[in-house]
């Protein structure tokens, strides 16, 4: 929020790779365009794609949400989704579960787009 932005030194850059909406894109704008922090790089947004106000700003990096795109990153997901297929095949309990507020989330962006998504839980 605006007020936890106002607390970072001017000096400051703020990175966000971990997930969106928690940073309002709308905030941070306004703070780098008033000077309140230096600089972002911002790789995960609330809407995705995105084309807000971030992409228009200098001192605002914006990646398309890449931050698991290196090789040794993409490497231990695969280990892990493989780990995890095989504790559900054994019936053991498993230790990724996707928490329940995400398909929450996925459920209304679904909706704000104009699609139906059937999530199984």
């Amino acid at each position: 929020s605006s007020s936890e932005l106002a607390l970072m030194k001017d000096s400051a850059v703020l990175i966000n790779t971990s997930r969106g909406g928690i940073v309002s894109e709308d905030d941070l704008a306004d703070a780098l365009r008033q000077g309140t922090i230096s600089g972002a790089a911002v790789d995960v947004f609330e809407q995705e794609p995105y084309s807000g106000a971030l992409t228009t700003l200098p001192r605002c990096i914006t990646t398309c949400h890449m931050g698991s795109m290196s090789s040794d990153c993409r490497s231990r997901m695969e280990l892990e989704a493989t780990e995890e297929a095989l504790r559900f095949l054994k019936g053991e309990p498993l230790k990724q579960i996707v928490p329940e507020y995400e398909y929450a989330i996925a459920e209304l962006q679904a909706k704000s787009q104009g699609r139906s998504r059937n999530v199984v839980n």
